[in-house]
């Protein structure tokens, strides 16, 4: 039995649904509480070499707040061309892939909000058929219940007013604004744990090949 909807129209309208949430990142406003001063990569982080089923750890560990305002936007569909640069601007450079590199042994793991905006990509890209019939069913059918166990596991509770069904989004786009947790924070300490990342590899490649400058 196939993991995805028989009907075209019903994936389509899960996976807009699904997108048309993730992209109001990058259409609004935000203010922003600084988060608390990270140390990339600390000496007594443990709780990253003991991560099993049963311990999940996270970074960064402390995160501010931040606005979203729930808005509806044309500049990010998944069928225009002119659509691409804007999707492509979710993510300026991702060279590290969402992974960061934490504790004594430089344990390499995934930040779960790039493996969130990833799957977001990809139905975006699937129902835009950029990718061709080649997309594996498999691959999409994870990314479907990778976000469906996303949403279950953030059990939003905000009060959204009215039928959205039947809304006139052309009229009135801007819905309710929420207090979210500020994004940018996780993604600028990713970076920054890359950075850190690249010194110390550059510096452990040296010391294995004998570097005199090591």
């Amino acid at each position: 039995m196939s993991l995805l909807p028989t009907r075209p129209s019903a994936l389509a309208a899960l996976a807009l649904l699904v997108l048309s949430v993730a992209v109001s990142i990058a259409s609004v406003s935000r203010r922003a509480v600084p988060a608390a001063t990270l140390d990339i990569l600390r000496t007594d982080a443990t709780q990253y070499e003991a991560m099993s089923a049963h311990l999940i750890a996270h970074f960064p560990e402390e995160v501010g707040c931040a606005e979203l305002t729930f808005q509806e936007t044309s500049r990010y569909a998944v069928d225009a061309p002119e659509s691409h640069a804007e999707w492509t601007l979710l993510w300026p450079s991702w060279s590290h892939a969402g992974f960061v590199r934490l504790g004594p042994a430089h344990r390499k793991l995934q930040v779960a909000l790039y493996h969130e905006l990833h799957c977001v990509h990809v139905l975006a890209n699937a129902l835009a058929r950029t990718m061709g019939a080649d997309e594996p069913r498999g691959h999409i059918a994870h990314c479907f219940d990778y976000l469906r166990r996303t949403f279950l596991c953030a059990a939003d509770t905000a009060l959204e007013p009215g039928d959205f069904l039947a809304r006139d989004y052309a009229r009135h786009p801007v819905g309710v604004t929420r207090a979210c947790r500020d994004w940018s924070a996780v993604m600028g300490a990713t970076e920054q744990n890359y950075r850190v990342w690249r010194n110390v590899s550059a510096h452990i490649e040296a010391e294995s090949r004998g570097s005199p400058g090591s």
